[in-house]
């Protein structure tokens, strides 16, 4: 029992930290697609 409830909080990291690149990684894309239109004009 004890080990379970110390694997939640670095369970919890974890799926916050790829929550964070979920939305970095379409972000970057899209500001990067940007900016090669904006060049491009």
């Amino acid at each position: 029992m004890g080990a379970d409830c110390d694997d939640i909080p670095m369970a919890s990291e974890i799926f916050s930290i790829a929550a964070v690149f979920w939305v970095l990684i379409p972000v970057g894309l899209a500001g990067g697609a940007l900016l090669l239109k904006l060049q491009k004009d």
